[in-house]
């Protein structure tokens, strides 16, 4: 997720099934997307379930607000969003304080212009950036932060996403760094060239693995 929308209603067809009378009842309509798809990349046919690179993490975020501050209907945001943040996002519209040690998140409430940003709101790991997760006891994990993206594949994960589910390899463990905006298609890997980005990065990455363990998962 990569930028927050903010849309007029009148342009997205799903948004026509509700009648322009109605829109006083909600505070807002999201429409966001769980995956996306990749089609050919990185030897991912139809497939989102193997790897975390872009075109099957990053997804559509539209915010439709039925009163939208001057100047803002339509707007692109090019801030970084992440899917915890919806969450914390829709508790503020609906005036519901986000409270809770464990709500690791940022409202994207500043984005929308409806408040200016506060220092230090967002949770720990939320902070760190954006973090992709997958199910698979081998699969790889991302975060993604100030335009860069860093995917580790643990050891032992086949690199074919053909390869049945449960399948290990001999493969050691794999450290990549993209550039998103020179390189939207991850194809350059610039770890071993910027270390100085990569191993705070990669230590970010281990400080959530650690949380998700702390708390019982196999990941």
């Amino acid at each position: 997720m990569h930028g927050a929308l903010c849309f007029p209603i009148s342009r997205l067809p799903i948004f026509k099934r509700l009648a322009p009378c109605t829109w006083h009842y909600f505070q807002a309509v999201v429409l966001v997307a769980d995956h996306g798809e990749s089609l050919v990349e990185h030897d991912e046919l139809l497939q989102h379930g193997w790897f975390v690179y872009q075109p099957t993490v990053r997804v559509p975020l539209v915010v439709r607000l039925p009163d939208p501050p001057t100047g803002r209907a339509g707007t692109r945001v090019s801030a970084e969003a992440c899917s915890v943040d919806v969450a914390p996002t829709l508790l503020e519209l609906a005036g519901v304080a986000a409270a809770g040690e464990d709500f690791d998140r940022r409202s994207l409430a500043p984005e929308l212009g409806l408040r200016a940003a506060r220092p230090d709101e967002a949770g720990d790991l939320r902070r760190e950036g954006c973090f992709t997760v997958g199910p698979r006891a081998n699969h790889p994990y991302a975060l993604r932060r100030r335009g860069f993206e860093l995917v580790v594949t643990p050891a032992g994960m086949p690199s074919d996403p053909r390869a049945p589910k449960d399948a290990v390899s001999e493969d050691p463990e794999r450290v990549q760094l993209f550039d998103l905006a020179a390189d939207p298609a991850e194809a350059v890997d610039l770890a071993a060239r910027r270390p100085d980005l990569a191993e705070p990065m990669q230590a970010a990455v281990m400080r959530l693995r650690s949380r998700f363990r702390s708390n019982g998962w196999r990941w």
